[in-house]
């Protein structure tokens, strides 16, 4: 299936998900959507809005791309990485709110970000965890910091280069 192809259904199952949450997707909802699932990489809200301006020859400034972001992760279809301040499309928009409690893995070198759907019993620990300190989590996702096997790799030649 060609990436527009991909797009096309990532999109239709976005707006399934947009409109169970009780919000509309707008045009300009859907092309900043289109622009995440496409840059394959989390980008900051002026990258976003850079990249808007530039593709879709249009001005729109940076605290509309906020609005715009907090609406899509309102409706489950984005992610804000709070360790690096950018934002992510879900790595599979179909599964939407069934997918509760996500865990990211990113890069701090070349920022490469995997999703995964975190263990249920790590879930199931952190929730009683959090309920006995009567604490709530705002964000259901978890952020872990670190080297890509890539990034491993440079920094041990780099090691062993300078001995």
């Amino acid at each position: 299936m060609t990436l527009q192809g991909k797009l096309n259904v990532q999109l239709h199952h976005a707006e399934c998900l947009i409109k169970a949450s009780g919000t509309r997707l707008t045009d300009h909802r859907l092309k900043l959507l289109g622009l995440l699932y496409c840059s394959g990489k989390p980008l900051s809200a002026y990258e976003i809005t850079k990249l808007f301006n530039c593709t879709y020859n249009e001005k729109v400034i940076a605290n509309s791309v906020y609005r715009t972001l907090n609406d899509l992760i309102s409706a489950q279809l984005a992610y804000r990485l709070n360790t690096i301040n950018k934002y992510i499309v879900r790595n599979t928009i179909k599964q939407g709110a069934n997918k509760p409690f996500a865990l990211f893995v990113i890069c701090s070198k070349c920022l490469h970000v995997e999703e995964e759907q975190a263990p249920i019993a790590m879930v199931k620990a952190l929730a009683e965890k959090t309920r006995s300190n009567s604490f709530e989590a705002i964000t259901p996702q978890l952020e872990l910091s670190g080297l890509c096997s890539k990034c491993h790799k440079q920094e041990n030649l780099k090691k062993n280069e300078n001995f």
